[in-house]
């Protein structure tokens, strides 16, 4: 029932009070119907609108390194807003033999037989005049079929009629991937590039297999994956780990994944994929993924068991359990959210230079262009560089970023989040000039784990942690690879079959790491050729 308030009869004190109340309420109502708004007006963006946080090209964008009250920087002079016509590209001689050079070529000539190579008016024998040549490029499918390995088994007859021993000798013969399986090199590592390069789920690729003739279920190939990680790819990924850590700069991230089957969880409980990588000033890059049912910061913590460097993140709490690094802070982080503010806005013509949310991404902007400088300082020089330039300018960024919060609404609206969280990050975002190679983003790791995240709108889930735990490892050795410049069908199939029949076998140290992405007994064969730019 609806409680009736007869206003006429209320004391002029109560009527105060109650007009008061009701007066705050609606103020409390209308914030909150304001807060769903952005939330769906950024929700909405988010599923219709372009993805790409890149700022719009203009004037504002132009010129925001002559502001004073964003950069105290090297004055540049103000470019000129002006249509250009790109120049149109003249053909260019040779074009075709430069695309095709790193291409395996076939030649098929055509003569004419002896009959017709005879003059047709005089009789006399054809000679060759010129030859005419016409390039195509032609694809080869993939191809099934089955390799039977026979092995010989030898006896020695003579001891077997005047001899007590008897020696019999067979030829060897490659050892079998796994035991009992109609498994090949080749074949499994068509299944791993097919899930890890190419994001196709397992079942698509057991239906596909149907069309070559060959009837393979998912669970067969689910099994192999799972099997191979173990008995092959667990050593490479550990030795992997020993060599990450012993880098000085690496960067981290987490997704979720849903694992079916785990015990004691229910099916649509939350686990995660982490992701460590190193910096892509080391030698050679290294991704490695590591699965784990949750997201507490123990999980980082005990990975990174023994490292002390620096460790780049965004901005979740979890990273601050683990010890002995220097965490710094992620400004493409602090960005998007501001650029989600500028999304939430109700209406885009209420932005302006000066908005809260615009002017966030601005500095953004400025200390991105800055550190993007600063990469092009020689290393010895690079800090002294950066304490110069930019340090000023992330300091007002900053200061400016505590006002702001001060005088914004609600705590739950998109631009106070994003005041807030930029806030949080301070500390880290500082420890930005405690290394000349720190970056000011964590887009390394952000890439590094895209791969996955792409690959899970196809397969959706994990059926079980020894399934999430594999893909950890075949992701961690497919990625780095690709980072190393592997083309990864070959690669896998080289590591099979330098690998097989040596599943029981504790490989050494030197073993391992002459099959690793970057090491240099890996064939040129394995090793991708990028096709060379048009002259």
């Amino acid at each position: 029932m609806v409680k009736k308030i007869e206003l006429a009869e209320m004391p002029r004190k109560e009527l105060e009070e109650y007009a008061v109340q009701v007066s705050a309420e609606a103020e409390q109502w209308k914030q909150k119907a304001e807060v769903y708004e952005e939330q769906i007006r950024l929700m909405t963006k988010k599923k219709y609108g372009a993805s790409s946080e890149q700022s719009k090209a203009g004037e504002e964008q132009l010129n925001f390194f002559n502001e004073a009250e964003e950069a105290d920087t090297d004055t540049q002079p103000e470019p000129k807003m002006e249509q250009v016509k790109p120049p149109r590209k003249k053909k260019t001689k040779g074009a075709k033999e430069v695309k095709l050079k790193n291409i395996a070529k076939t030649v098929t000539e055509y003569t004419l037989s002896g009959e017709e190579a005879v003059c047709p008016q005089c009789g006399s024998p054809l000679a060759v005049m010129k030859k005419t040549v016409r390039k195509e490029i032609e694809i080869i499918p993939a191809k099934v079929q089955v390799h039977e390995h026979l092995s010989y088994t030898y006896v020695c007859r003579e001891c077997e009629k005047n001899a007590e021993h008897t020696p019999i000798i067979q030829a060897k013969a490659p050892a079998p991937l796994l035991h009992g399986a109609l498994l090949s090199p080749s074949l499994m590592a068509f299944i791993l590039c097919r899930k890890f390069e190419d994001r196709t789920s397992l079942y698509k690729t057991a239906e596909d297999f149907k069309s070559y003739g060959l009837k393979l279920s998912r669970q067969n190939l689910s099994h192999w994956v799972v099997r191979t990680a173990q008995q092959y790819g667990k050593q490479l990924y550990e030795r992997m780990k020993e060599h990450l850590l012993e880098e000085t700069y690496l960067h981290a991230d987490e997704t979720p994944v849903q694992v079916l089957r785990e015990p004691g969880r229910k099916a649509e409980s939350k686990s995660y994929m982490w992701l460590f990588a190193n910096n892509h000033t080391s030698m050679h890059p290294i991704v490695l993924y590591h699965y784990a049912p949750s997201r507490a910061g123990d999980v980082p913590c005990e990975f990174l068991k023994g490292y002390e460097g620096i460790l780049q993140c965004d901005g979740y709490d979890g990273y601050n359990k683990v010890k002995d690094v220097v965490r710094v802070g992620c400004l493409a982080h602090v960005r998007r959210k501001f650029v989600d503010a500028e999304k939430a806005v109700k209406k885009a013509g209420a932005l302006n230079r000066k908005s809260p949310e615009r002017k966030g991404v601005r500095y953004c902007n400025v200390l991105f262009a800055l550190d993007a400088r600063a990469k092009k300082i020689p290393e010895e020089e690079r800090l002294a560089w950066k304490e110069k330039h930019i340090r000023k300018v992330l300091e007002q960024f900053l200061k400016w970023a505590e006002k702001e919060r001060e005088k914004t609404g609600p705590a739950n609206t998109a631009i106070s989040k994003a005041l807030k969280y930029c806030l949080n990050e301070k500390e880290y975002l500082e420890n930005y000039f405690k290394d000349a190679q720190i970056e000011l983003s964590n887009n390394i790791a952000e890439r590094a784990i895209r791969p996955f995240v792409m690959g899970r709108k196809n397969w959706l889930f994990c059926n079980t942690p020894k399934g999430a735990d594999s893909s950890a490892v075949w992701y961690s050795l497919a990625i780095t690879a690709k980072e190393n410049g592997l083309l990864l069908f070959e690669y896998f199939n080289y590591i099979f079959e330098e690998l097989r029949g040596k599943s029981e076998k504790a490989l050494t140290k030197e073993e391992l790491d002459e099959l690793l992405p970057w090491s240099e007994k890996i064939p040129d064969t394995c090793r991708r050729k990028e096709p060379e730019a048009e002259a």
